[in-house]
């Protein structure tokens, strides 16, 4: 009953906050104002603000079996240093990461004329620092190419349009993008290695604008397979260390996912305080019901135990005071005799 009541709130808890998480994410995912009326000039469907302060807007035409896919991107963001890069690019891969991707890269000239613009393959070789980054073509069919910026709101934009193949599924589509500082002459140079910038992929439905969680949830699925089928049995001598195991993970999952979400506030909305102290209140709260809980749940469970201690000790004593060999203690006080069984009558005799 106890650890029902133990799995209950801290899977109501654990709920609340991927709820709320997820609330979070939703609402920080839209465009700036200014960047949003860029797009809806730019005549672009639809628009999402990314990691690391980049912002994208799109426009998908589904061609059906006979038609082309047609793909109509712009992406903004800030680019600092004289000769900084903005990139952004298609992986044809089951992941969306770097090594892959098929990119459109904006250098900015250090004279203040217009930035260079070009297309580029990023392979294995390159993010180890093998072979330089340079202009390459790629397996893309890209027109309407152009490079530019957004005085007013301080952007710098790519703005393409783009045949999508078939290899790439629209329902789930990996899109990469980056910012650098330095670039020497068409080489976008290495970029900062902070968390915004490690944080610059994702899969998403070019229809809904959706972020995709389709390899989340099949890891997530196979650890819960892997945690079942090595759950000790009830009266196995291992059970109380599995659920010591179960309980510390369950309380380290609760602290890293509060971490992230304040990371990811910190990452998509840089600016809006007020986002990170209403979190901070609610986790306070949240906080508050658990440790409420949790001295409750321990407080039974031990008065539950002593209780069932007690018992257990009186019916031991009791268990002392009654005679190991009854038959014989009422034979001792001229009670019922002790009897046998004949084998050639099948009666019972009085034993002698």
């Amino acid at each position: 009953m106890v650890r029902r009541m133990f799995s209950s709130y801290y899977h109501c808890i654990l709920t609340f906050i991927i709820v709320f998480a997820l609330f979070t994410i939703s609402s920080a995912a839209d465009c700036s104002q200014a960047f949003y009326s860029v797009v809806k000039t730019r005549k672009l469907g639809r628009c999402k603000k990314l990691a690391s302060g980049a912002e994208f807007g799109w426009n998908y035409t589904d061609g059906g079996g006979n038609g082309t896919r047609q793909l109509e991107v712009l992406i903004g963001a800030r680019v600092d240093g004289e000769t900084g890069w903005l990139a952004w690019g298609l992986n044809p891969g089951p992941e969306p990461q770097m090594v892959g991707t098929r990119a459109i890269i904006l250098i900015k000239s250090a004279n203040g004329s217009a930035p260079l613009c070009d297309k580029y393959n990023v392979t294995a070789s390159v993010k180890l620092g093998c072979t330089p980054l340079l202009p390459s073509d790629i397996d893309l069919d890209v027109t309407k190419f152009e490079c530019g910026s957004l005085v007013k709101i301080g952007y710098y934009t790519i703005q393409a349009s783009i045949d999508l193949p078939v290899i790439y599924n629209d329902s789930r589509l990996n899109h990469v993008w980056q910012t650098g500082d330095v670039a020497d002459g068409a080489e976008p140079k290495m970029h900062h290695t902070s968390l915004r910038n490690f944080d610059s992929a994702e899969a998403f439905d070019l229809n809904t604008g959706k972020v995709s969680s389709f390899v989340m949830e099949k890891r997530q699925q196979m650890r819960l397979m892997l945690a079942l089928r090595l759950k000790p049995a009830k009266k196995d001598e291992y059970r109380r260390h599995w659920n010591k195991y179960h309980h510390f993970l369950g309380y380290s999952l609760l602290v890293v996912i509060a971490y992230n979400i304040f990371k990811g506030i910190s990452v998509l909305r840089q600016q809006e305080k007020a986002w990170r102290s209403g979190y901070a209140v609610v986790i306070a709260v949240l906080v508050s019901i658990f440790v409420g809980c949790e001295v409750y749940t321990w407080i039974r469970f031990c008065y539950l135990r002593k209780k069932d201690d007690k018992i257990h000790k009186n019916n031991e004593e009791e268990g002392d005071k009654i005679p190991k060999n009854n038959e014989e203690h009422q034979y001792d006080k001229g009670l019922t005799p002790p009897t046998r069984v004949d084998s050639s009558t099948h009666r019972q005799i009085p034993v002698n």
